[in-house]
């Protein structure tokens, strides 16, 4: 029926989870990822964030990747940003990548990371 599992086979990956009826303020730093749906006031650097449709952050976000439903007042400093048809932003984007569903609101300043060139072989 259900095969057994080993633990050591299961992957388990932090998430810190802030509810819909959380308010927070202050920086918050993590070193995994985090799934934000209430309210923070503060900057956020971590590995990856995911801001649900009730979630908000005013202040400045730091993460390898974001994904914005809710609505984020400030900066944004990532590789990957998925700004989804609810997600509303006013800031700065700074991406390498970036996809913006219909529907999303932006407004302020785009800027496109330059990756580096891969070195040239000999």
């Amino acid at each position: 029926m259900f095969k057994a599992q080993k633990t050591a086979d299961i992957s388990v990956q932090e998430v810190a989870l802030i509810g819909s009826d959380i308010k927070t303020e202050g920086s918050i730093e993590s070193p995994a990822a985090i799934l934000l749906a209430g309210t923070h006031l503060g900057d956020i650097t971590c590995k990856s964030l995911i801001i649900e449709m009730t979630g908000s952050v005013t202040g400045k976000i730091q993460a390898v990747d974001v994904r914005v439903s809710g609505t984020v007042v400030g900066e944004i400093v990532t590789d990957n940003l998925l700004i989804t048809k609810s997600g509303k932003i006013d800031g700065s984007l700074s991406y390498k990548r970036i996809e913006i569903e219909d529907g999303a609101t932006v407004e302020g300043q785009f800027l496109q990371k330059k990756s580096s060139a891969p070195a040239a072989k000999e």
